[in-house]
């Protein structure tokens, strides 16, 4: 989903295996969308909410999935341009994929990353919450990272560095 407005997706069962990064669901530069009681399973990220042009993704809930992955389960980045304002993700499990191959190059059964949040295109994430989390099998639990990877344009100019701030992570 690209720089839309209140999406709802729920109930939806996404088996995305056929190749190397296969997200299950991408919202990338929205606002206003819910992701409820869906069951994810792909060979890359599961939800990914990123935000590779200047339109930040905002309001945006997801709870009561269940996430597997061979990368990561829950993913705000890796683009992350516009940023990202008031995402919510809340009651769901993260679980190794049930792929019988591995289609992703650093080929990891069981995933990467539970809760991956990355703001590296110089970006603003802020007021992030995440909560009951229920998280088995990957090699991390949580990543955080601020950084500028260089990839955007403006990269050489005088815009300043990413901005992480607000950010809860409970239970």
């Amino acid at each position: 989903y690209f720089c839309c407005e209140g999406v709802r997706l729920s109930g939806l069962r996404v088996y995305n295996h056929c190749n190397l990064n296969n997200d299950g669901l991408d919202i990338d530069g929205c606002r206003d969308v819910k992701v409820t009681g869906c069951e994810i399973d792909a060979s890359d990220d599961a939800v990914v909410i990123k935000s590779e042009s200047e339109q930040a993704c905002e309001d945006i809930e997801v709870s009561g999935c269940v996430l597997r992955t061979h990368a990561s389960a829950i993913k705000l980045g890796t683009g992350s341009v516009g940023g990202f304002r008031r995402i919510h993700i809340r009651d769901c499990t993260v679980e190794p994929s049930r792929a019988p191959e591995v289609h992703h190059p650093f080929k990891v059964r069981g995933g990467l990353c539970g809760i991956d949040l990355g703001c590296v295109d110089r970006g603003i994430m802020e007021d992030v919450q995440v909560r009951d989390i229920r998280i088995a099998g990957v090699q991390s639990p949580i990543f955080v990272r601020l950084g500028d990877r260089g990839a955007q344009p403006w990269a050489g100019d005088a815009r300043p560095a990413g901005v992480i701030r607000n950010i809860h992570i409970q239970n």
